[in-house]
């Protein structure tokens, strides 16, 4: 049986955002400071089963531009992070 989201329960989206910021080195996704989040898309779920125990890998493709200067109007580049 698949449990259901209830108010009490965060999304899988949710619980994403409160991780990301983490890894990218800001406070919020709202503030990364020289970065924009461009694109993001769910890609796939993976069962990884091990011995008796199984996970599932929900993997998300975020595509980010990064700005070098916060006052440049220079092409920035862009780098792709999955999580």
């Amino acid at each position: 049986m698949t449990p259901v989201a209830t108010d009490e329960q965060p999304t899988q989206q949710e619980v994403i955002d409160s991780c990301l910021p983490a890894l990218l080195g800001c406070d919020s996704l709202q503030d990364t400071g020289s970065m924009k989040l461009l694109h993001r898309e769910q890609l796939d779920s993976v069962v990884h089963t091990f011995s008796h125990i199984q996970q599932t890998m929900h993997v998300e493709l975020l595509t980010f531009q990064v700005s070098r200067h916060a006052h440049s109007h220079e092409e920035s580049p862009k780098f792709d992070l999955t999580v």
